[in-house]
């Protein structure tokens, strides 16, 4: 009996969580001409609005290339060939 309680339970909470979440779509009229159109005028312009970027978002930055000019590292006094400054050495922990 408590496994056919449990079953039940279970179906039905698995059943419950199967729901479509949010808004839910108005099917489209089964008869009625008028109805039809009315529900595909209002279907396109909930579509069209969708689309329609808002007026109070700012325009996007143009990307910028990095310059190609950026003069070299000067090199470290003890080796000629390095193109990077030295690196400072490590703090220790106090």
């Amino acid at each position: 009996m408590m496994i056919r309680i449990a079953v039940i339970a279970v179906s039905l909470a698995l059943i419950a969580s199967c729901a479509k979440v949010g808004t839910l779509d108005q099917p489209a009229p089964l008869f009625g001409q008028k109805a039809k159109a009315e529900y595909r005028a209002k279907k396109e312009a909930e579509t069209s609005a969708k689309t329609v970027k808002p007026s109070n978002e700012p325009e996007p930055l143009p990307a910028e290339a990095p310059p190609e000019d950026n003069p070299p590292v000067a090199a470290a006094p003890g080796n000629a060939d390095s193109q990077t400054a030295p690196t400072p050495p490590l703090a220790a922990p106090q």
